[in-house]
């Protein structure tokens, strides 16, 4: 069993914690308590079974193919979503998640209707919205 323990927020810190898990085993994680005026982001991303971050990778290639003949196409969480795939194929799990909250409501909405679960799992976890 994996344990993890990031400790307390305190005085106006900031901090960003990035766990992916594999599923593979029990994990405990502690992210700690926040105090004062301090700001905390936490993503924590639970992977079934054998889905590395590169099968995140994969499905975003699939939904920026799916997605090109679209007009009304956001560039820039175009932009976002492709950075995003090659944080995950490098597994910059950290990256990722930054490029997918950067990448936007577009993206998670086409993420739903193309049926990507994984992808709109992790654009939740990126947006705050899980």
């Amino acid at each position: 069993m994996a344990k993890i323990n990031f400790g307390n927020t305190h005085d106006k810190a900031r901090r960003e914690t990035h766990v992916v898990t594999s599923g593979r085993s029990s994990s405990e994680i502690d992210l700690g308590d926040q105090y004062d005026s301090s700001v905390r982001i936490d993503n924590v991303l639970d992977l079934p079974d054998d889905e590395p971050l590169s099968r995140i990778s994969n499905e975003i290639v699939a939904l920026l193919r799916k997605t090109e003949p679209l007009p009304d196409r956001d560039t820039q969480s175009v932009e976002k979503l492709t950075e995003a795939a090659a944080a995950a194929a490098q597994v910059d799990a950290k990256g990722m998640f930054e490029r997918l909250r950067q990448a936007g409501s577009w993206a998670l909405s086409v993420a739903k209707e193309a049926g990507s679960d994984l992808l709109v799992s992790a654009l939740k976890k990126a947006t705050g919205l899980s």
